[in-house]
């Protein structure tokens, strides 16, 4: 690795995390300082790797030089570098909580007022309460993310530390090898929507059937049996938040990530498997209506209808696969070890 390369590293490392606005006027800054800390010490001798480093070691480790260069240092009881963090990754679980909780309300009341004949109190009651529900779970939201961070900084826990990577070993990535942080960010949303949905709602999949000249709503899943079984749910947003959140301060495709992805996409068909297979989570009054219906319909479909839990655990490990090998081979092709 010659000195150019270690220089960008070290600059890359110190400003990945920073603002994006004002990142590039800093990256010149950094550079400017180094070089001119280096000509004082070197001269018009080419300087070496040894001074290099000593230089870099004098101006501080990157996540020193990002502290000092954060605009929230000095905004919170949770300090740089956890307090940009923290920030960023409440605001994205609060904003994934209050989508999901809103679209469970709306889902739950407007198939009470359809299916029960509510009166507009009624509704307005449910509304109510819907609210309290979804202030309490921003509530817990917000603060389980909190002492999470607030234990990190107590401990003085680096997140170098955490994913094992020094800035001395972390190339600058091309463009075609970083991990788009718009995309995790939306997958981390997607997953606990999701678990806070499908939790909450499970009735949000349900057929609509002629009954009687009337239409009848039949819930795909059986709700008492999926909220008996919430630690399931939880285990699969876990794994896949874990896996997001991964990516998103990796920034760029490695071994890391694969293997991350790797064991939470395990974590994820191990848990699967069991819940599928050991659980009727299905609403047996849809399928028997449904079989009616596919009565005389190619056997296929109503095979599928029969064992439609077997079908969506393989198509559940597909995806898982498919997801993996994608990662792997990406990481296989873009990860750079340093030289």
């Amino acid at each position: 690795m010659n000195d150019k390369q270690l220089i960008e590293r070290y600059i890359y490392a110190a400003v990945k995390n920073l603002p994006y606005k004002g990142r590039e006027d800093i990256e010149k800054e950094l550079e400017t300082l180094i070089y001119d800390m280096l000509e004082e010490r070197c001269g018009d001798v080419p300087p070496t790797e040894k001074d290099v480093r000593v230089v870099l070691t004098e101006i501080g480790t990157p996540e020193e030089l990002a502290n000092n260069y954060s605009p929230d240092k000095d905004k919170s009881l949770i300090g740089p570098p956890y307090y940009s963090k923290w920030k960023w990754f409440v605001k994205l679980v609060l904003t994934a909580v209050l989508v999901g909780m809103l679209m469970s309300g709306a889902i739950t009341i407007t198939m009470q007022a359809v299916g029960e004949n509510m009166t507009a109190f009624d509704v307005f009651s449910e509304l109510l309460g819907w609210i309290g529900v979804t202030v309490s779970a921003l509530l817990q939201a917000s603060a389980a993310v909190t002492i999470v961070f607030m234990i990190m900084q107590k401990k003085k826990v680096s997140f170098a530390e955490v994913t094992g990577v020094q800035w001395e070993t972390t190339p600058v990535p091309k463009k075609e090898e970083k991990i788009s942080r718009k995309e995790a960010a939306f997958d981390i949303i997607f997953s606990i929507v999701a678990y806070t949905v499908f939790l909450c709602a499970p009735q949000v999949l349900f057929g609509v059937f002629t009954e009687n000249g009337a239409s009848v709503f039949v819930p795909v899943f059986n709700a008492e049996v999926i909220r008996n079984t919430w630690y399931f749910l939880t285990a699969f947003a876990l794994c896949g938040i874990v896996r997001e959140v991964f990516k998103y301060f990796e920034g760029r495709y490695t071994m890391r990530v694969a293997i991350v992805t790797g064991v939470c996409d395990v974590l994820t068909c191990i848990c699967s498997f069991i819940w599928l297979t050991r659980h009727n989570i299905l609403n047996p009054d849809f399928f028997t209506r449904i079989s009616v219906v596919f009565a005389d319909k190619e056997p296929f479909i109503r095979n599928i209808f029969a064992n439609f839990q077997i079908f969506f655990l393989c198509v559940l490990t597909f995806a898982l696969a498919l997801d993996f090998v994608v990662t792997l081979c990406k990481a296989l092709k873009y990860d750079r070890k340093a030289k």
